[in-house]
């Protein structure tokens, strides 16, 4: 005898609602929902918290296809537990049951609204701002094109540039270092066109005026320094150079000199006494068997400047 096949099957959604449903009073809204198996599921419709969502007479209807309508109303039938609610839909049958992803129903009442602007008031130099108050049942449907002024001049907000043209003033406080110590200034630009404006240049007192660039820095004479450094025989003598910090930046190492007065670029030797650099800042020396103690100062020979 043949042996009968099993067909029978958990649901499968064939069509799955989208996850938002945004609708006016006047036009209502059908979320459709449909899956297939067998046996044939049973379609469903419950809230975010499972409970099952019945028929409410002229407001909410769920058909025999699954599909879950709500019918156009009159504005004052609004129901938020009805209008403005999370539903999902859910596909079972005897062999399992499946539940879509949530779906954010949201009615919009046609209704007559005015936005409101409460004046500011604020110290001369001061920034004001102004909101633009809209009614909260229709806030998230609509956005602000344009602000009009009491003079009729209209402000469009479609740009990022949009700043009302008002007289303002810089400022820099002055500070006082030490010599040789480097000072930080900052440029005090008022809160209310700090996002519309960059510094491009510094004028100093007496009228020089300084180009905003990475190179910039104000000249101050300096000195470099090495420190001698003493070694057994056979050890090796790492020197650096000191670098006031304020210019360190700016200026590189192209030669060093020792104490007698001999020039030593990046790829020179000391006679018989093989050198190399870590890095520009550091010469490495190592000393010979045939002397005691090496005993080497450096200072620079010259420096780049900006």
């Amino acid at each position: 005898a043949a042996s009968k096949v099993d067909d029978s099957k958990g649901p499968v959604f064939l069509k799955e609602p989208t996850n938002r449903i945004d609708f006016s009073n006047s036009t209502g809204a059908v979320v459709e929902c449909s899956a297939t198996g067998n046996p044939p599921p049973e379609m469903i419709w419950i809230r975010s918290d499972g409970t099952a969502v019945g028929e409410v007479p002229g407001l909410r209807q769920i058909l025999p296809n699954g599909n879950l309508v709500f019918p156009p109303f009159r504005a004052e039938d609004y129901r938020q537990d009805v209008h403005a609610q999370v539903y999902a839909c859910m596909a079972k049958n005897q062999f399992g049951s499946i539940i879509s992803r949530d779906v954010n129903v949201r009615a919009v009442v046609h209704q007559f609204y005015q936005t409101r602007l409460t004046d500011e008031f604020v110290l001369n130099g001061n920034s004001a701002l102004l909101k633009c108050l809209i009614p909260s049942f229709i806030s998230d449907f609509v956005y602000v094109d344009a602000w009009i002024s009491d003079d009729g001049e209209e402000y469009h907000a479609d740009s990022d540039d949009l700043v009302v043209h008002q007289f303002y003033k810089t400022r820099v406080i002055d500070e006082y270092v030490l010599n040789g110590n480097s000072a930080l200034l900052k440029c005090l630009i008022p809160s209310f066109i700090a996002d519309f404006i960059s510094v491009t240049s510094w004028v100093s007192d007496d009228g020089t005026e300084i180009e905003m660039n990475d190179d910039t820095v104000v000249n101050q004479y300096y000195e470099a320094q090495v420190y001698d450094v003493f070694v057994i025989k056979g050890n090796t003598a790492l020197f650096k150079c000191q670098i006031p910090s304020f210019v360190a930046d700016h200026v590189e190492i192209v030669e060093w000199v020792t104490t007698d007065g001999q020039m030593f670029s990046l790829d020179d030797s000391f006679g018989r006494v093989r050198h190399s650099y870590v890095d520009r800042q550091f010469p490495i020396i190592p000393s010979l068997e045939s002397q005691t103690v090496l005993v080497l100062g450096f200072k620079i020979f010259r420096k780049t400047f900006f």
